[in-house]
Order: C-alpha cells, then sequence, then structure tokens
C-alpha cells in the first residue's frame, strides 16, 4: 500500500515537471476575457472552451478570480469537464504576464489557498439553493486517468441536492481518475459526497483542503468524500469540519473501497449517526498512515465506524479527543481494524468505550498507547462483546478509568503480551511480558512520549512488532527498533541518559488556617542539577517555579476547603520526578461561613477488614458543629451509635470546620464504649444545598489515635476529602447560614439523633397522596414544600398503633419535585422526596 501512494505521487510530480517542460499548447484564461486564449493578451473568459480545444500535453492557465461553469442563472445541470493529458492551472496573477515563476506558492493546507475560484452560485444570491449541481462533472465514458490535473483552485458552492442529481456537489466521477493537486473543497454540499463523489475510481488528490462541506437529507453520507467500490489515494490532505446528516462526517465508504490516506488530518467533522470522521462499509481495507483524527464526534464511532469485514490499517496515526455515545475513536461491527504505533489519547463515550466498541469484532493493536480514554457507563478503554477477542502487542494503557478500563461480555476476551498496564484495571494480565505500574509512565500529562525509567522502556517484543509488518520509525518519526531493543508504546525513548531527579519531602502547615491566611509549602529533594517545581495547590491553582526550588512558596486560599497539595520536580535533562503528595491535608477555613447540624440514620455496611462492622444494620447519628464567635475552635456535640456492631461513639473535642457550599467537614477526637483516643472524621452535605437537588449524605470514619488504625469508616477505602455517598436512610442534615437560621428554610426545626420513617405511594404521586408516618409516638405535622420553598399544603396526623397515615389530593399541584417534612412534638424533622407527574 504504501508502494501504491509514492507511485501515483511520483506519476503527479513527473506529469507536472514533464507538462511544464514540454506542453505543446499553453491557453490562457482571465475573467472577463474575450479573446481566443492563445495569450494573456487575449485571453478567453470561457474556462471550459479552453480545456475543450486541448490536447494531450497542453495547459491552460487560469488567472485570480472567480469563473462558474455557465453563464446562465438558472441552468443547475452545467458543469466543468477535465481532459485527459491536460493540466489546468489556477492561481495566476490577473494583471500583466505572468510565467509559472511568477505564479505564488499555493498550499492550502498551510493556510494558502490559490486566488482563483470556480463557483457554483450562477444566481449570484450568496446561498446554496440555486447553485449548479456539480462543478465538474465526468460522466461514464469520459475515462479520466491521473493525467487530467487540477492545480491550484478553490471549488465552492457546488450543491447536489436535485432530482437524480443529489452526488457529488464539486466533483462527480463516475468511472473517471483525475488527479487534483493544491485545491481547497469548501463549502460544498449533496446528499452523497458532499464534495466528490467517486465510483469505480482511483483519482488522486495531493495537498488538498476539504473543509465545511456538508452531506444533507435523510441519508446524508461522506460529508466530504463518498467511495463506492473506489479507492482514491489522498496525500498530505486536510479534511476539516465537514458534516453528514447520517454516516460519514468526512468519508463514506461503501462496498470494495479502500482509499490510501497518507500524512492526513481528519478534525473537527461529524456524523449525526455513525462515524465522524469515516465511515467504513463492506469488505473495506482502507490504509491510514501519518494520519491525525481529532475532535470528531457521532453517535456511534467518534472517529471510525467499521462494519461488516472491513480491516483498516491505521499506521503511525493518533486519534485524540474524539468523542460518542457509544465508542468514542472507533465502533466497529464485525469487522478487524489493525493499529500499529498509534495513540489513542482523550476519546470518550457518553455511554460504553471510550476508545473502542466492538461487536463480534477482533481488532488487533501493536505498540499503541492509549491515555486518559473514558467512558461515562462501562469500557473507559474497550467494550467488547459477543465472543471477540481484542490482542494487544507492546501497547500501554494509563489512565482509562482504572477497573473500568475493559468490560467483557458475553464470550469477549482480551490477549495481551508485552503490554504494560496500571495496576487497577483489574483485568489477567498473565500473559508473557506483560507489566503493571502504579505511576504513569509518560513524560507529560496527555504525552506519550515516554518518561526517563519508565518500565515500557526496553521491553517490548521485536518479533510481535516485525510480525505485522511495523514500519522503521514510530509515531514520532523516530527510530522504532533500537539495538534489536524495541519499547512498549507508541513512541521509542529517545531521552538523555541522566536519571529523573527525586522528591524527598514536602511540608505544609500542620495546624488548620483561617481564610486568607498565606501558606507556606517547602520541598526537599535528593538530586543535583534541579531547575524546575511544579506545585498543584489543590484550588484549580498551579505554579511553575522555574528557579531555586528549595525557596518556601507560599499560596494563599480564597475559600474555606480542605486542600490536597501536590509537587513534582525536574532537571536540566527535561526529567521530571514522580508527583509527591503533601503528607496531610491543608485545612482552610472560614469562622463565618455557618455551621451544621444533623440526625438520623443510615444503613452501615459490612467491611470484615473493620472490628465493628462485621455486620451490617441500622447507625443512628447525632451532631452539631458551629464557631463561636471570636473562636479558632469549633464547637459542638457528635454521637454516633451502631447496635448491631457494638460501637458508641461520643466527640470529647473538635479540631476544625469547614463549612463550603453544600458540604461540611470537620476533625476531632472522642470516646468509642467509653475509652478515649480515639480521632473522627464526619463529612456531610445537605441535598438542598446542591444546584441539582438530592438526598443529605454521610459519613464518619473513627480511628485508634495511638496506632492509626481505623475502627469504622461508612466509605471505606476512599479519600479522607472525598464527597460522602452513602444517603441517610431519615432524618435530615442541614448547613445553616452565620445567623444560625437554616439559609433555605425560615421554619425548619432542629435536629434530633432519632427519626420516625415515612413512606410515600405511589411515588412519582398523580391525584392522590398518600403517606405513612412510621415511628410516631404523638401528633406530627406534615408539610408538603416546592423547590422554591413554599408549602404547598400542611396536615396534622396522629398515631395509631405507631403510625400515622394521611391521604389527600395532589392533582392540582404542578409537575415537579417537592419535599415532604414530618415535624414531630421532640423537635424531629424529616424529609422524603416526591415527584409529581
Amino acid at each position: 500500500m504504501h508502494m501504491k501512494t509514492s507511485f501515483y505521487l511520483s506519476l503527479w510530480l513527473m506529469l507536472f515537471s514533464v507538462g511544464a517542460s514540454f506542453a505543446q499548447t499553453t491557453r490562457y484564461v482571465k475573467a472577463g476575457g474575450t479573446g481566443d486564449g492563445s495569450s494573456w493578451a487575449t485571453a478567453s473568459g470561457d474556462l471550459q472552451a479552453m480545456i475543450t480545444a486541448s490536447s494531450a500535453g497542453d495547459q491552460v492557465w487560469v488567472a485570480a478570480g472567480v469563473y462558474k461553469p455557465t453563464t446562465s442563472t438558472t441552468d443547475r445541470t452545467a458543469s466543468f469537464r477535465m481532459k485527459n493529458g491536460v493540466q489546468i492551472l489556477g492561481g495566476f496573477p490577473d494583471t500583466g504576464d505572468p510565467t509559472l515563476a511568477d505564479r505564488p506558492a499555493i498550499n492550502p493546507v498551510a493556510g494558502n489557498p490559490s486566488s482563483t475560484t470556480l463557483s457554483g452560485d450562477i444566481d449570484n444570491d450568496g446561498t446554496l439553493a440555486g447553485n449548479s449541481y456539480h462543478l465538474f462533472y465526468h460522466p461514464t465514458g469520459t475515462n479520466l486517468n491521473n493525467t487530467a490535473v487540477l492545480n491550484g483552485f478553490v471549488l465552492t458552492g457546488g450543491n447536489a441536492n436535485g432530482g437524480g442529481n443529489q452526488y457529488g456537489g464539486a466533483i462527480i466521477n463516475l468511472g473517471s481518475s483525475p488527479t487534483l493537486t493544491n485545491c481547497s473543497l469548501v463549502g460544498n454540499s449533496a446528499t452523497q459526497g458532499g464534495a466528490v463523489y467517486n465510483v469505480s475510481c482511483s483519482p488522486v488528490l495531493a495537498n488538498c483542503s476539504l473543509v465545511g462541506n456538508s452531506a444533507t437529507g435523510q441519508y446524508g453520507q461522506g460529508g466530504a468524500i463518498y467511495n463506492i467500490d473506489s479507492s482514491p489515494t489522498l496525500a498530505n490532505c486536510r479534511l476539516q469540519g465537514n458534516s453528514a446528516t447520517y454516516q460519514g462526517g468526512a468519508i463514506y465508504n461503501h462496498i470494495n473501497s479502500s482509499p490510501v490516506l497518507t500524512n492526513c488530518s481528519l478534525v473537527g467533522n461529524s456524523a449525526t449517526y455513525q462515524g465522524g470522521a469515516v465511515y467504513n462499509n463492506t469488505f473495506n481495507s482502507s490504509v491510514l498512515t501519518n494520519c491525525r483524527l481529532q475532535g470528531n464526534l457521532a453517535s456511534l464511532g467518534g472517529a471510525v465506524y467499521n462494519h461488516t469485514n472491513s480491516s483498516p490499517a491505521l499506521t503511525n496515526c493518533s486519534l485524540v479527543g474524539n468523542s460518542a455515545t457509544i465508542g468514542g475513536a472507533f465502533f466497529n461491527s464485525s469487522s478487524t481494524p489493525v493499529l500499529t504505533n498509534c495513540s489513542l489519547v482523550g476519546n470518550s463515550a457518553t455511554q460504553n468505550g471510550g476508545a473502542f466498541y466492538n461487536l463480534s469484532s477482533s481488532p488487533v493493536l501493536t505498540n499503541c498507547s492509549l491515555v486518559g480514554n473514558s467512558a461515562t457507563n462501562t469500557g473507559g478503554a474497550f467494550y467488547n462483546w459477543d465472543y471477540l477477542n481484542v490482542t494487544l502487542v507492546n501497547c500501554v494503557l494509563w489512565n482509562n478509568g482504572g477497573n473500568n478500563t475493559f468490560y467483557n461480555l458475553s464470550g469477549a476476551t482480551i490477549t495481551a503480551r508485552y503490554s504494560l498496564l496500571d495496576n487497577t484495571t483489574g483485568v489477567d494480565i498473565s500473559g508473557p511480558g506483560n507489566l503493571t505500574t502504579a505511576t504513569s509512565p509518560f513524560a507529560a500529562a496527555g504525552s506519550v512520549e515516554l518518561a526517563a525509567g519508565s518500565p515500557a522502556i526496553n521491553t517490548g517484543d521485536v518479533a510481535g512488532y516485525t510480525a505485522v509488518g511495523g514500519p522503521a520509525t514510530d509515531l514520532a518519526s523516530n527510530p522504532r527498533i533500537v539495538s534489536d531493543r524495541i519499547d512498549m508504546g507508541a513512541v521509542e525513548y529517545q531521552g538523555p541518559t541522566c536519571t529523573s531527579p527525586v522528591l524527598t519531602a514536602v511540608q505544609t502547615p500542620v495546624d488548620p488556617v483561617a481564610i486568607s491566611t498565606p501558606v507556606t509549602l517547602t520541598i526537599s529533594y535528593a538530586a543535583t542539577n534541579v531547575t524546575s517545581a511544579t506545585i498543584t495547590w489543590g484550588d484549580a491553582t498551579v505554579n511553575q517555579i522555574v528557579s531555586n526550588p528549595s525557596t518556601p512558596q507560599s499560596h494563599t486560599y480564597t475559600g474555606p476547603g480542605v486542600y490536597t497539595i501536590s509537587v513534582r520536580i525536574g532537571n536540566d535533562c527535561g526529567l521530571s520526578s514522580a508527583t509527591v503528595m503533601a503528607p496531610q491535608y491543608v485545612v482552610v477555613y472560614d469562622p463565618s461561613a455557618g455551621f451544621v447540624t444533623g440526625g438520623g440514620w443510615i444503613d452501615s455496611p459490612v467491611v470484615s477488614s473493620l472490628p465493628f462492622m462485621q455486620v451490617g444494620g441500622k447507625a443512628n447519628f447525632g451532631f452539631e458543629a458551629k464557631y463561636q464567635k471570636g473562636q479558632s475552635i469549633p464547637s459542638g456535640n457528635t454521637e454516633f451509635k451502631f447496635k448491631a456492631g457494638g460501637l458508641d461513639f461520643r466527640s470529647t473535642a473538635y479540631e476544625w470546620l469547614v463549612v463550603a457550599g453544600s458540604k461540611a467537614q470537620y476533625k476531632g477526637t472522642g470516646s468509642v464504649n467509653g475509652q478515649n483516643g480515639y480521632g473522627f472524621m464526619l463529612t456531610a452535605t445537605d441535598g438542598d444545598l446542591n444546584k441539582i437537588k438530592g438526598p443529605d449524605r454521610f459519613r464518619i470514619k473513627i480511628w485508634q489515635v495511638s496506632s492509626g488504625q481505623t475502627v469504622y469508616d461508612n466509605q471505606h477505602g476512599a479519600g479522607d476529602t472525598a464527597d460522602p455517598t452513602t444517603t441517610i436512610g431519615g432524618g435530615s442534615i442541614v448547613i445553616h447560614d452565620p445567623s444560625g437560621k437554616n439559609a433555605r428554610e425560615a421554619y425548619s426545626l432542629p435536629v434530633s439523633a432519632e427519626a420516625v420513617q415515612v413512606v410515600v405511594a405511589p411515588n412519582p404521586v398523580e391525584q392522590v397522596l398518600s403517606v405513612e408516618v412510621r415511628g410516631l409516638s404523638s401528633r406530627a405535622q406534615v408539610h408538603l414544600v416546592d423547590v422554591q420553598g413554599r408549602r404547598r399544603g400542611s396536615w396534622s396526623v396522629e398515631p395509631v398503633d405507631g403510625t400515622g397515615h394521611l391521604r389527600t389530593e395532589a392533582g392540582h399541584l404542578p409537575t415537579g419535585v417537592y419535599l415532604l417534612q414530618v415535624e414531630t412534638t421532640g423537635g424531629v424533622l424529616n424529609r422524603q422526596r416526591v415527584l409529581k407527574r
């Protein structure tokens, strides 16, 4: 395939040079010209007449200006037609007597388009509606070959949208294979092949830019190019911002179409349904070499959709930031794509398969790097199902969702050899030569260049690489195999021989600091030639220190919070240390930020490794934490009782309290079953203060101070600063404003440590609201409150055998979300979310 590409490019260069030296006749075209075209002074204004009058070996020179296929404003069927052996050259100055040497350089890919435009806007209204169906029409029997050359033109405004004229807004090739070089195809439209439509042909596009073309209608396919039984060659081309309302935002390949793309970029293309950049359908063997597919979008297959025996080969290609509902980079159905020396970075799926979604498909990846791909549901890197096998050889996978990296269903499997995976994937990597790592093997975030000392260096399998015919260079055009050794991943390590610096300590304040108080950080390292440091302060602030990294650094936090600081240092070799986290988080509090109260119960989970969590069951809590006026240490009381686990915890002192938005967190000491010497941290969220209102959530972690051993944690394994995830089963958590009054509901009552249970059935409610209040010992008040905090009804309920009953009409209430509040004479406030249909 590489030989085929080289052949076409060599052929084009040969034709151009021969034509320039030995052209039999040159004809001249200038906008408004009225002559016979024998010179610039007698230039013709009729481009097609000059092409028709030319013979093999002739050239047609066209000056800057705008040219249309007809002078009629209504004949949409009129079009240009190329001719074998005739070179059509645009971009000449429109004054004087210019020669080839006077023709400006034309490179639309580099941002230098031609000054000569072929336009389909025959009705001169600036819209597509009445434009020419095709700028060039090469019907069956024209039989153009690669000696028919169009060089240095802008083709725009073709609109194939009528009757049988629905294909190829700029060019339609039926059995014809012309050559286009240095051309821009911009803003053309058709049902299939917004710019180019090819049937049973192999045209050549070199150094061309296809931008903003569209395939429209219910079955719009191939925003830029549509191929059926065709294998065009594209070299050094840019396909950007093209779109299809159905499939193939840039290119649609149908039935035995295998185009060859070399040094091409496919960026920002989109398809409503399948294949944001490329759609391959039925027995397709496309070849993409040194290509970049970035930021493409579709519902299925953000970059590429392969269907029914399609086996494209991608070599030294990068797929970055593509996105889809399913299959962020690839959606493969009964297909076997082969990728070598490729990078897949930051692709995403809002459902499944951040990089690959494979259905009855078995892709083969050799020396590929997959970094930072993600899926909202399952399969951050791979979603595989229906008895397929994905093969990974010499690959590196990092930060693709941890244990969500792979999802295998219905007999699907992964075969990995000589590959490096982060140690959280949870998959069997027992194949030969496989390794895991707990730190990034790459030189920088988002990069696929290996860091010095990476375990991927010199640990790949040369035989596995040569077996797939891997090229001599890697993704970065560096030598791929050095001294008979090969690395894992897409880029071979070429870095210096010096070692990475070692960061030994990060020192931060131990005591909490008040808001707007400077925090000082000091780092220590065991290395020479350290020239820089990167400090991530935990509040979206990142400082780059470019000299004297050992000098203490200062930072002031503008909001309360519990912040985790990390540091990385670098040396003059360009190598970086591992990221080191500060040994303790920095607590920044605001004494005027308000306080938190809570009471209720949770379902305590079973954690067999913790002494008081051998069984599950109901655990009650009650707490209050606030800063008294003028005090820097909070006060209050916290109780947590888990009867089934034998735990009775009571606080003795608080150390700090942070209230920020809907989240409150505080730390202190206390006793377990009457014995002092325990520390605790409580984190709670008030669901009514979230932007998207939700339930209140609670977490308490208790540990023995002397040993640091955790004895209870209902969110065991999560970081101390993590948001709580346990929804309270009953009761309430309220974050109050600084005045002590609930910021949302002026009529709220204090919350006790015990709560009644409220049952609403059905929920969502339609016509009748039916409520049971269980666990009552006396009369209770029931209030229904809307999202604006307004009461929409209040009722009294009397307990009968401990349960109060309420049944009332709700049909008059608008559709929405309501909060049911139960207030008892003991001061209990219980909340239950009610949905109204």
